[in-house]
């Protein structure tokens, strides 16, 4: 009896983790169809243990209850709100193409590609990359894809279609890892990881604009399918693999975290900078500073005391000035009729791989913005534009960027 009751502490322990998953991210609520299944194939029955899962239910129900009581609003079912209103001004795709879904799978979990030699044989592998040519031929054909994206203008086509294919064929090798363990062990726990990383896949190429923030979840998994393939009876190649072989596949990964992450910490550098400069030459103009743009950005301009600003309730004045970042998001266009261009300021960030930039192909953040999660070439420099008012600006009633 006391076993029995120690176990359940344990299991409401952990359903109480996973209220507070789903509301530290709502991406934790997964976890609640997730461990159900798990437990259905488990158990083969249901129990008690699925009223464990009523916990987290709760706490989700509670927290839309008590956000629109507070604001109004649910956060909850704003969220939903919110990714169908983003993916009317941040290219409008309806679905997006399952190239782009598999290409920010296999960058986000790039180190499969690592891998790739010991977990399946060579005619697997030229198998994947048959299939991922002729689904990307399918989808570069009249320039389609890139047509989606926006304008790939700084990177060559050629340069950025066979990035595309790289990394798509290891977001093939991600979903062919978990079904293949599936389809080899045909246990609760294989069914697990699958269903865990397809989901994943599912809900980043359906739902999600910031496709590596949805892919993080899965990582988790890709490491559980990877433990089970390197320490199991066998390889998925059905043939033994010296012990050295997987310890030196994973040595070039923390070398390309490391690349990526520097590229990033750049980029960053770049806005800040761009944001200061700006502040520091027009912030003791006699109008107004005002900025558009979100993100690291606004975050700056609003720490050296710029405004922000509302097309459609900001009070401007002839000769306030007004800063818009070219590489942003939520941007409203520019009426020359009204503004006179100033200044564009230009600081170089990262130089040869990009996490964000338009037109070479990265969209690491939003992936409408970019058919890459990350792009290796040319990049170019962070620009500002500052603008003085020459009169009162109307409402904008187009579209932001």
């Amino acid at each position: 009896m006391k076993d029995w009751r120690k176990q359940f502490r344990q299991i409401v322990c952990r359903r109480r983790l996973i209220a507070l998953a789903a509301l530290t991210k709502f991406f934790g609520a997964c976890l609640i169809p997730l461990l159900a299944a798990y437990g259905m194939i488990e158990k083969r029955r249901l129990g008690r243990w699925i009223a464990c899962l009523l916990i987290p239910l709760a706490a989700l129900c509670a927290y839309q209850w008590v956000t629109r009581a507070l604001y109004g609003h649910a956060l909850l079912s704003e969220a939903t709100d919110y990714a169908k209103y983003a993916k009317g001004f941040l290219g409008g795709q309806e679905s997006p193409p399952v190239l782009t879904a598999l290409t920010f799978t296999g960058g986000c979990l790039a180190v499969v590609i690592f891998f790739a030699p010991l977990l399946w044989r060579m005619r697997v592998l030229t198998l994947f990359t048959g299939g991922t040519v002729l689904l990307a031929a399918a989808n570069f054909w009249g320039g389609s894809l890139l047509k989606k994206h926006g304008a790939v203008q700084y990177a060559s086509q050629i340069s950025v279609e066979l990035q595309i294919i790289f990394w798509a064929i290891g977001g093939l090798g991600v979903l062919a890892l978990a079904v293949e363990d599936v389809l080899g062990r045909r246990d609760a726990r294989s069914w697990l990881l699958a269903l865990w990383v397809l989901g994943t896949f599912l809900f980043a190429s359906v739902f999600q604009l910031d496709r590596q923030r949805a892919f993080h979840p899965a990582h988790g998994a890709r490491g559980g399918n990877f433990a089970r393939a390197a320490f199991g009876t066998k390889v998925l190649t059905g043939r033994k693999t010296c012990r050295a072989a997987w310890p030196s596949a994973l040595r070039p990964a923390p070398h390309w975290r490391c690349l990526v992450t520097r590229a990033d910490f750049c980029l960053a550098l770049a806005v800040r900078q761009s944001a200061q400069q700006a502040c520091v030459k027009y912030g003791r103009e006699p109008g107004a500073l005002w900025y558009q743009g979100h993100w690291g950005f606004q975050f700056y301009m609003d720490a050296m005391g710029a405004l922000p600003l509302d097309m459609r309730h900001s009070a401007l004045k002839p000769g306030d000035i007004f800063v818009v970042p070219e590489n942003n998001t939520s941007l409203f266009p520019v009426n020359s009729g009204t503004a006179t261009l100033r200044e564009t300021i230009a600081v170089f960030g990262p130089r040869r791989l990009t996490t964000w930039s338009t037109p070479a192909g990265a969209g690491f953040f939003a992936a409408a913005e970019g058919p890459l999660p990350f792009a290796f070439g040319r990049v170019p420099s962070e620009n500002v534009f500052v603008y003085a008012l020459k009169s009162p600006a109307p409402a904008s009633t187009q579209n932001p960027k």
